[in-house]
């Protein structure tokens, strides 16, 4: 058995915008803050996937492995994500706030030879993914 310890950003399929990237969408035309000392080190969705792919390539790998991405903080990510999304947001850094959840994962890689893409790859292929999601989210 293997049990992978993540975290995940992405698009959002039902009515809410509970996650971060859907919450940040719904900001258009607002102010909001940044959190520059709040870490993360999670993937996409769509990099998630692929990952999945990559553990069932490699069956020999078991137990608890915690898979991450290079850290980045959420003021930078929320930038990354204004500029792919071509997003009018204004983001103030706040540095008031602190909080580490990033991972590791040495184990990992070296068992598959898995090494993250940069965020900024990430984040630009979440923003050019086709499916029609503020279609489907307003058809309900």
């Amino acid at each position: 058995a293997l049990t992978i310890r993540s975290s995940i950003i992405g698009r959002e399929l039902e009515g809410s915008s509970h996650g971060l990237i859907e919450w940040f969408l719904a900001q258009r035309g607002r102010s909001i803050r940044g959190f520059s000392n709040a870490l993360y080190s999670g993937f996409t969705t769509m990099e998630m996937a692929r990952i999945v792919q990559l553990v069932l390539d490699h069956p020999e790998v078991h137990g608890l492995r915690q898979i991450a991405s290079a850290p980045i903080d959420k003021f930078a990510l929320l930038q990354l994500a204004r500029e792919a999304f071509e997003l009018e947001v204004d983001i103030a850094r706040d540095e008031a706030f602190r909080c580490d959840r990033s991972l590791v994962m040495h184990a990992f890689s070296a068992e598959t030879g898995y090494s993250p893409p940069s965020w900024e790859a990430m984040i630009a292929e979440l923003a050019a993914d086709p499916t029609p999601y503020d279609r489907w989210r307003t058809a309900e």
